[in-house]
């Protein structure tokens, strides 16, 4: 494996001391096919987010891959593998050298892949498609990126495996006509998101003083509830069960109940990246004496700011307590809260193959 081949963000990990520990295997150029290698990730946490292997080869006109996880594609959730493909071989053209991006994907954003059906026709894991992007100028000369299909075979889910294809003469469309080799990197995401869960609240009287510290004994009030078995069994953490808003003369208050503990478990990883995520949008409403807000809190952390920040979080076992600043006068609140997951696996080397290649 050469310089040329590696891509610009691995290099960096290296130069830096960072812990990227992804293996590649790239093959020579002329080749039709290749294989990228990953190691597995040591966090129980994130090995549905682990991808493990990624072959692709030119056949028939097609670009054939496969992408390999560590646990079966049931057992998780919402997965995209992703392909940033340098069109013409040269990584000083388009953005960072991309022109092109292609997707194979499976599943929901707001299910578990092994969830039931919610409308009645198609289960997560069933819910299989492709999609490109292109680099295109615009009429003032301006780059942008178009979304669309792509002709190719939608994923078709085999255990720990994910197959799908595109047309190569597409890549060639966007390439160097005198060139017929193309490079690409692979990124896997995978991700969870439960639905928002919102409350309106009106400051109608001196409110309560409650002490944000991840418990909730000195709450009263309407709840108003979610469903907890809705994101996938290792975010439980972060499905929310239930909101409860209320304030004080200088502060307004917000908690959420989760239907499990575990939140501040989350560690970072040197192979698969994200954290769990709940955030909390505090929007005025008229007369509007301040800006709406939105701040997060991220796994991994027990708390964020003082008592006499703009912002205050305290995460508890299976709660999450939080207070904004109030101006004088403000009176009526929306409080919006969401939570999502996105895991983020590279390969740590760039793929190249030729089409016209023996």
């Amino acid at each position: 494996m050469n310089e040329s081949s590696i891509a610009p963000w691995f290099l960096a990990a290296v130069l830096l001391g960072g812990s990227c520990v992804a293996v590649a295997q790239t093959p020579a150029p002329g080749a039709r096919q290749g294989k990228l290698t990953d190691v597995a990730t040591t966090n129980p946490l994130r090995v549905h987010g682990d991808a493990r292997e990624f072959e692709a080869e030119i056949k028939d006109g097609f670009v054939h891959c496969k992408l390999k996880m560590a646990k079966p594609l049931i057992e998780g959730m919402f997965t995209c593998c992703e392909l940033l493909i340098d069109c013409d071989d040269n990584p000083k053209t388009g953005e960072a050298g991309i022109e092109m991006r292609v997707r194979g994907l499976v599943g929901s954003r707001f299910q578990p892949n092994s969830a039931e059906p919610t409308n009645g026709s198609m289960k997560p894991i069933d819910h299989v498609r492709v999609s490109q992007s292109n680099r295109l100028k615009n009429v003032r000369g301006e780059w942008w990126w178009r979304n669309s299909d792509i002709e190719g075979t939608p994923p078709v889910i085999e255990g720990d495996s994910m197959r799908f294809s595109f047309v190569v003469a597409r890549v060639r469309e966007f390439g160097d006509r005198y060139k017929s080799s193309f490079s690409f990197r692979v990124r896997v995401y995978t991700s969870c998101s439960d639905q928002p869960i919102e409350r309106l609240h009106s400051c109608a009287d001196e409110g309560l003083p409650i002490v944000v510290d991840g418990k909730t004994d000195e709450w009263s009030g309407r709840v108003v509830g979610d469903r907890g078995d809705e994101l996938h069994p290792h975010l439980r953490c972060v499905d929310i069960t239930g909101l409860r808003v209320d304030h004080s003369a200088e502060r307004v208050f917000a908690t959420v109940s989760l239907a499990e503990s575990g939140l501040t478990a989350w560690r970072q990883d040197g192979d698969v990246q994200g954290m769990p995520v709940v955030s909390f949008y505090l929007e005025p409403m008229f007369p509007r004496y301040q800006e709406p807000v939105e701040r997060q809190v991220r796994g991994g952390s027990a708390s964020n700011g003082t008592a006499t920040s703009p912002f205050h979080a305290a995460v508890g076992e299976k709660t999450i307590e939080v207070s904004f600043a109030r101006k004088t006068g403000q009176g009526r609140y929306r409080v919006l809260v969401r939570s999502d997951v996105e895991l983020e696996d590279q390969f740590g080397s760039s793929l190249r193959l030729d089409a016209e290649a023996k």
